[in-house]
């Protein structure tokens, strides 16, 4: 995967993580708001997960170590190079 690429990757993932968080806030709103019985607000709505929002940073993080030290053995290899 090239660099570019590898970040779009991590714009994704910070993507899925925030609207994650959005909807974990508009889904406590509605719990404060609901009339519904049980079964019917669990058949219209899923349960936010913290998880998906855990493991998409995590993997931001793990992506972005792994590009910038492939970045600078790159630059070290270049500089050495010219030398």
């Amino acid at each position: 995967m090239d660099v570019i690429k590898q970040i779009d990757y991590m714009i994704a993932c910070l993507e899925v993580a925030k609207e994650e968080i959005n909807y974990k806030k508009r889904y406590e709103m509605k719990i404060k708001m609901r009339e519904d019985n049980d079964w019917n607000w669990y058949k219209r709505n899923r349960t936010p997960s913290n998880t998906l929002i855990k493991e998409n940073l995590r993997n931001v993080g793990r992506t972005g170590f792994k590009l910038a030290k492939d970045l600078e053995v790159v630059v070290y290899k270049e500089v050495e190079m010219k030398e």
